[in-house]
Parts: structure tokens; C-alpha cells; sequence
């Protein structure tokens, strides 16, 4: 039978805030309108804030992998629907258009290809990010045992979750069990919800998140089990 294995599912979008002591995985500095990166991992995804200063996002290393990238009046958002990454090594991220300084951009979230968040950040300090070097602090298999930030379970079609923190987006990989992915407190605060032949992305243009709490994230279609 096909399978989901619940330790793949790592929030690749968490609004977990940590600081770090070792080095980071992802070194940003801007060049003008260019966001640019140094990297030591695979960039599966990425998102960050800002304070209304960014007119509008693309181009870079983000596109040129395929990525699809949006800009919203908060947030920056780029992911790939086919599971593309920007290869570790060092570039430009992506190009912003807007009144672009360093102090007008926060909250970095960046994952590696496995949903595992990065430490991130401009030059040799860190920016609030979420990322742990590995660890796992995003969404792992429910149960007793789970102490996560998110713990997940399936019931029938229904992947359900209990959270200690608002959940800002969200990816997992599949084995090709996953048919379709809809509805859900994913829907019901204005997530946009898509699956692929090997991935479920769930994220929101306009900066909305599940709040904390417990329910149904998402309602999955196919042969779906643990």
C-alpha cells in the first residue's frame, strides 16, 4: 500500500522565531534591488516580511529554477511546484522592485528540500528566522510522544494537526498517494492548497495564517495512510 511517511512533513513555512550561535546555512546582503545569497544547502522554498517597502518580486536564481515567486503588500513568497531548488552556492535570490533597504525586510523563512527550515540571514548575524540546523522543529508524526511544534494525524482523508504556534504555510512530500489536497483550516483561512505528483504546498498571498489551535489542516484524496 502507498504511504505517507509523517517524518517528512516539515513545515517549510512556520512563524518559529530562534537564535543561533553556529553559522547560518543562508547568508543574504542586497545589491541595490538584487537579493542576494551565499548558500551552503539546497533552497527549496523561502518567504520573508517586509514593512510595505517591496513594490514586487522576480527574476534571479528563484526563476531561473522554476521557481514561482509572488509579492504581497507583507510578505515575499517563492516555492516550486515540482520540487526544484536553488542549488547551493551563491547569487542573486531574487530582484525587488520598492523603496529596498535591509531594515525593511524581517522574518526569514527558508527550507532545504526535505521541508527542514535553514538559519538565514544578512551578513554574519542571524535574522529572525525559523531554522534549527536539522533538528526537528517543525510538523513530525502525531501521538503521545510528540513534543513538536506541530504534531500531525491522519484520520481517513482528514490530516489534522495541533499546533503551539500560528502556521504561516506548509509543504510535505508524497510518494504519489496523494490525489488531490483541499479544504480544510487551510481553506478556511485563505490558503492557497495545491498537490503535485510528490508535493502538498499550502500558503497564503495575502500573509493569513492557521492560528494556533487544533483541527483539520488539510482533507487529502487518494490512498492516503501514516
Amino acid at each position: 500500500m502507498q504511504s505517507i511517511n509523517l517524518n517528512y512533513f516539515k513545515a517549510v513555512f512556520l512563524s518559529v522565531l530562534f537564535s543561533f550561535t553556529f553559522s547560518q546555512d543562508v547568508t543574504l546582503n542586497l545589491d541595490g534591488a538584487n537579493l542576494n545569497y551565499e548558500s551552503s544547502v539546497d533552497i527549496a522554498g523561502f518567504q520573508f516580511s517586509h514593512n510595505g517597502c517591496v513594490a514586487g518580486a522576480g527574476g534571479g536564481d528563484a526563476a531561473a529554477n522554476g521557481f514561482t515567486v509572488s509579492a504581497s503588500g507583507s510578505t515575499v513568497l517563492g516555492f516550486s511546484f515540482t520540487g526544484s531548488v536553488i542549488p547551493a552556492g551563491d547569487g542573486t535570490l531574487v530582484e525587488l522592485s520598492g523603496d529596498v533597504s535591509e531594515n525593511c525586510l524581517s522574518d526569514f523563512i527558508f527550507s532545504d528540500s526535505n521541508g527542514n527550515s535553514l538559519s538565514v540571514g544578512f551578513g554574519s548575524g542571524s535574522a529572525d528566522d525559523g531554522g534549527d540546523d536539522g533538528a526537528d522543529d517543525g510538523a513530525d508524526d502525531g501521538g503521545e510522544d510528540c513534543d513538536s511544534d506541530v504534531c500531525l494525524s491522519i484520520d481517513g482523508a482528514n490530516l489534522n494537526y495541533e499546533s503551539s504556534v500560528d502556521i504561516a504555510g506548509f509543504q510535505f512530500s508524497h510518494n504519489g498517494c496523494v490525489a488531490g489536497a483541499g479544504g480544510g483550516d487551510a481553506a478556511a483561512n485563505g490558503f492557497t492548497v495545491s498537490a503535485s505528483g510528490s508535493t502538498v504546498l499550502g500558503f497564503s498571498f495575502t500573509g493569513s495564517v492557521i492560528p494556533a489551535g487544533d483541527g483539520t489542516l488539510v482533507e487529502l484524496s487518494g490512498d492516503v495512510s501514516e
